[in-house]
């Protein structure tokens, strides 16, 4: 994760970010889709969650969507649906799903489930114009974070990527206000705080230090990129 391929096309745009974990694919500055291994799919403009896995009864493999509607999440798995049209009164059938609802301070506040090694938690309001979520993934000690805003027609805020092993990540944000295009593109590290024990701690050093601002566009600055800038095709 600490040296990951980052790509730009020949106008400038950021094209794609691959960690061998995480690949995000953008276009023309705007955020299209992310892949994790085989496991799932999420893409921002459908979006709509494509998640794959091995069938308890059989060796087929099962396919969930997830996708956000104007006023409601559809779950769809093969030929069956199920529709979430009020938080506050879901049929015990989402179970059917696999997927089941987490709550805070006795209050349905979205959907919680697990898929192989990866735990998600997609938070939904609906309020508003139309629904919106945002979400987080969690994997051992692996964090992928999208924030959404329903106040800018449900445009991303952030993305962002963690590591706490190495205390290392990558943090993506949109252009302020508007939210349209992609602004800015960090790597981070956070060193371990010194400790007094017997423990020894690996500190991966930061290979590819990286920074891209993008004007309104979304267009990558070239006076102000720092690290290293490649016009290619993730692979």
């Amino acid at each position: 994760m600490d040296n990951p391929q980052i790509c730009h096309d020949q106008k400038n745009y950021l094209k794609c970010y691959n960690d061998g974990t995480y690949a995000l694919n953008f276009g023309n500055g705007n955020f299209k889709e992310i892949k994790t291994d085989s496991t799932f799919i999420y893409s921002d403009v459908d979006k709509t969650f494509i998640f794959y896995q091995k069938s308890p009864t059989s060796t087929l493999i099962d396919t969930l969507k997830i996708k956000q509607l104007p006023h409601s999440v559809l779950l769809i798995n093969g030929t069956e649906q199920f529709e979430i049209t009020d938080l506050s009164n879901i049929s015990p059938r989402i179970k059917d799903f696999g997927v089941g609802t987490y709550t805070v301070s006795g209050v349905v506040r979205g959907l919680s489930f697990n898929v192989g090694d990866k735990f998600f938690k997609i938070e939904i309001w609906t309020y508003g114009k139309a629904w919106y979520w945002s979400f987080i993934m969690k994997q051992f000690n692996q964090r992928l974070s999208i924030q959404y805003n329903g106040y800018r027609h449900n445009r991303i805020e952030s993305i962002i990527i963690q590591d706490d092993d190495i205390k290392y990540g990558i943090a993506i944000s949109m252009t302020f206000k508007s939210l349209k295009k992609i602004k800015r593109f960090i790597s981070f590290y956070a060193p371990l705080e010194h400790r007094t024990s017997a423990i020894s701690y690996s500190i991966i050093p930061l290979d590819k230090s990286y920074e891209y601002e993008y004007n309104k566009r979304g267009k990558a600055i070239l006076a102000k990129v720092e690290g290293n800038f490649k016009i290619c095709n993730c692979e």
